[in-house]
């Protein structure tokens, strides 16, 4: 399989190699080894495609992967937090399914982070910071849903942000807020 996640001239193949990968991942000896192989560092790579399918299987590696704590390092080391902050920047209005993956690929990469202080590193910068919370500003609030002239569409857009996308985010933009060392020295009464 990692001979095919290889192989960027046959993306249909990339992507059902990483399917599968997300799948297998679920396991920590699974993960161990995808570690191991780099996949990680192959999965933020294709974090830069412009292909749905693709992102939506390399996300599913990267949640899986950043069950573990010892491989969360590997998004910050290799760019991932910048790439999964890009892809949740453009999926924001057009895409609530793919925002709510990079929300839950983020949530892994902090969760329990802020109780250790030796984790402290592994959080986001105040560059990422500000990005993060103008992107929840933007879509945490039902009102700033788009709209279209198909109802229907409109509805399906609403269900998904609601079922999908808002449950993942609002935790996600809690436990920033709550465990971040870098709003103990900003004002954040705007985001409240």
């Amino acid at each position: 399989l990692v001979k095919y996640i290889r192989n960027e001239e046959r993306m249909d193949c990339v992507v059902e190699a990483f399917r599968v990968l997300g799948n297998l991942s679920r396991t920590t000896r699974i993960r161990d080894i995808l570690m191991k192989c780099k996949v990680d560092r192959l999965a933020i790579h294709h974090c830069q495609s412009d292909n749905v399918e693709l992102l939506y299987a390399v996300i599913g590696v990267l949640i899986n992967l950043t069950v573990d704590e010892d491989k969360r390092e590997c998004l910050k080391i290799h760019h991932g937090i910048d790439s999964l902050i890009n892809i949740f920047g453009y999926s924001i209005q057009s895409d609530w399914q793919l925002s709510s993956l990079v929300c839950k690929a983020l949530w892994n990469y902090c969760d329990n982070n802020y109780e250790k202080a030796d984790n402290q590193p592994l959080w986001f910068t105040a560059h990422q910071l500000k990005i993060l919370l103008n992107l929840f500003d933007e879509s945490l609030h039902e009102s700033n849903l788009e709209s279209t002239d198909d109802e229907s569409l409109d509805e399906l857009n609403k269900q998904l942000w609601n079922e999908e996308y808002f449950p993942v985010a609002s935790r996600l933009y809690q436990r920033i807020i709550e465990g971040n060392e870098y709003f103990k020295t900003i004002q954040i009464n705007n985001y409240s």
